[in-house]
């Protein structure tokens, strides 16, 4: 476990820096180091200084080109005073932030990103235009009725529309079809007579998948800045731009020249509320930078995941009237989590809310399955489980037309007289709707993931998260109306993934 080199020790240096990073006492550390466990604070010290060093270098390089993206967030430090002064009255809670960069990938190119002008030449914020020179405000229609761009660059195929899947030329439509692999895919991996199939099962239908790349990146030192205002986020930037020596020379002298370049930056919803805000308060001054004309916001996808989860919970499990339905969602998900009914009924978070939907989905797709072989085997008594039908030893093409018949029958169909089935119709197919999206953003295919944006917008709408509806309608417009076509493919091959 140890190396025998007296001038490096693995084991020591990383117990060190662990020692270091969860603000153990330096006597607690010196005593481990004398041990042979851990190496001396000094030494901590030392790798923590390299360490900033070499990822400031790193930094700068990455952003040589400016084909580079930043993301960052707020975290609290609780520092608690050993005796209480006036001076330190107690415990004192600070808001800070951390950021890390990486690189934009999958062809793009510094050229693709040198369109700052372009953008602020119609943008209604801009002051020095006419108002018949600034583009029009885009609303909930126009996303409707976007139209996907061709892409003028691979490795992606040519694209079609995600926002309005077509119908393929014979057969089922693709989001039939997708829909259909779903129901498979809880049959092959959740029921272990059909483990079997699992080879055949494959993938669901690709809209535009990105090409499975490592990506690599680089810490950015914290900054004892609140982001909760809009004078923390301009302070923040102007932080982020200085550790990557990018700017306006004028400005700063010694920077590198920012010129025409956007420059990408994620985050959460409230970040780009009021990085908005700081932009709408600064666009009277007189240069781009000034004015952070060149910073292009853009929401991770895993906090739409968050908002997804939610939307869920207060459509089928928040109202009190739905708990006492015994086919309800509330009922369903107390069966499988006995032990969590009071945090389901009440907020249970992001993690207990995916696992929730992921295991009542299975369930309930599951449950399609029985009820439709006994249906379609009536003749032959002996079918009375998914287990019997499994004895059978039924052939895949068997399997994938009974999946599609479960997409027609049991997904959304008010036809029916029965109140009840209607009811749990609606719940599976929204429960599916948030399945796919995250299985289209956990294996990156981006035409599948902006394909949902439109039914998620009104399903935020409905459930009063209206922030996130507008956002997903704001970057439907800008990605097909706003943004240059090389702009729109850094978008799509960059941006559109689990940040």
């Amino acid at each position: 476990m140890q190396s025998t080199n007296q001038k490096c020790n693995p084991l020591a240096s990383v117990i060190g820096l662990f020692l270091h990073s969860t603000s153990t006492p330096e006597l607690v550390i010196e005593m481990l180091a004398h041990c042979g466990l851990s190496i001396s604070p000094s030494s901590i010290h030392t790798a923590v200084s390299s360490l900033s060093v070499n990822a400031q270098e790193s930094l700068r390089h990455l952003f040589s080109d400016m084909c580079a993206s930043f993301v960052y967030d707020n975290f609290d430090m609780d520092f608690k005073s050993w005796q209480s002064s006036v001076d330190g009255p107690g415990t004192t809670l600070i808001h800070a932030t951390s950021a890390f960069a990486f690189p934009l990938m999958h062809g793009t190119t510094s050229e693709d990103l040198d369109c700052a002008q372009l953008l602020w030449a119609t943008d209604p914020r801009n002051p020095a235009i006419p108002s018949n020179e600034k583009r029009p405000p885009y609303a909930w229609a126009n996303a409707m009725d976007a139209k996907y761009p061709h892409l003028d660059k691979t490795p992606l195929p040519t694209a079609i529309s995600p926002t309005h899947i077509p119908d393929l030329p014979h057969g089922p439509s693709l989001s039939h079809q997708i829909l259909a692999w779903h129901f498979r895919n809880a049959l092959v991996n959740s029921h272990p007579p059909f483990n079997n199939f699992h080879p055949l099962l494959g993938m669901p239908e690709s809209i535009l998948q990105i090409p499975i790349t490592k990506t690599t990146t680089v810490p950015c030192r914290a900054m004892d800045i609140n982001q909760s205002t809009q004078d923390g986020q301009a302070d923040i930037l102007d932080n982020l731009f200085m550790q990557a020596n990018i700017g306006d020379p004028h400005d700063t002298p010694g920077v590198r020249d920012i010129g025409n370049h956007v420059i990408l930056v994620h985050g959460d919803l409230g970040t780009g509320e009021r990085l908005q805000g700081v932009q709408m308060s600064r666009r009277i001054e007189a240069t781009s930078a000034r004015r952070i004309q060149h910073t292009i916001f853009v929401m991770g996808l895993f906090y739409l995941q968050m908002a997804a989860a939610d939307a869920i919970w207060r459509m089928f499990i928040e109202p009190k009237t739905l708990r006492n339905s015994p086919t309800g969602l509330y009922q369903q998900a107390c069966a499988i989590l006995p032990h969590d009914t009071g945090r389901i009924g009440s907020k249970p978070g992001f993690r207990l809310m995916h696992d929730i939907i992921q295991q009542c989905t299975t369930a309930r797709m599951l449950d399609c399955w029985h009820t439709a072989i006994i249906r379609k085997n009536q003749v032959n008594q002996s079918l009375k489980s998914l287990d019997d039908f499994a004895l059978t030893k039924p052939s895949w093409i068997t399997i994938e037309k009974i999946s599609h018949t479960l997409v027609k029958d049991y997904l959304n169909d008010s036809s029916s007289d029965n109140v009840e089935f209607n009811n749990n119709s609606i719940i599976l197919q929204h429960l599916l709707q948030y399945m796919e999206l995250t299985h289209a953003i956990k294996y990156g295919d981006i035409g599948r993931v902006e394909a949902m944006f439109i039914p998620w917008a009104f399903m935020f709408k409905a459930v009063g998260k209206h922030k996130y509806a507008a956002h997903l309608f704001k970057a439907i417009n800008d990605l097909h109306y706003v943004y240059p076509p090389r702009l729109r493919y850094v978008f799509l091959v960059n941006v559109f993934r689990d940040t």
